[in-house]
């Protein structure tokens, strides 16, 4: 029985290669630089509708005089919550409280890193 080979092509080098079928992944590593490999059978439209949301992460979070809750990055920069993966609904760090993230300390008053 004769094994079918799949074609992926690298979205990052575009280098194209194939591999033995062993099941429908239609993304895998790319062999040459490590970057994601689609199938090459699905449509480039599909290809070009890919977006990767990249999240910034807050130090603290703070409120304007207007009462919009804004964060803040490394850099003092404001970022707006939505671009961040933190819940502020539930808060596990209490920000709302602090305004800065909240480690636990042990028994001397040290904290926990």
């Amino acid at each position: 029985m004769r094994k079918s080979k799949i074609q992926y092509v690298c979205l990052d080098c575009k280098y194209s290669f194939s591999i033995e079928y062993k099941g429908w992944y239609p993304s895998i590593q790319c062999i040459k630089c490590g970057g994601v490999a689609w199938m090459k059978d699905l449509a480039k439209s599909d290809l070009q509708n890919i977006h990767v949301k990249k999240y910034k992460e807050p130090v603290a979070f703070f409120k304007d005089n207007k009462g919009r809750t804004y964060g803040v990055d490394k850099k003092g920069n404001k970022i707006d919550p939505s671009e961040t993966r933190y819940d502020l609904k539930h808060d596990p760090h209490g920000w709302k409280a602090a305004g800065y993230k909240v480690r636990s300390h042990d028994a001397k008053g040290r904290p926990n890193i």
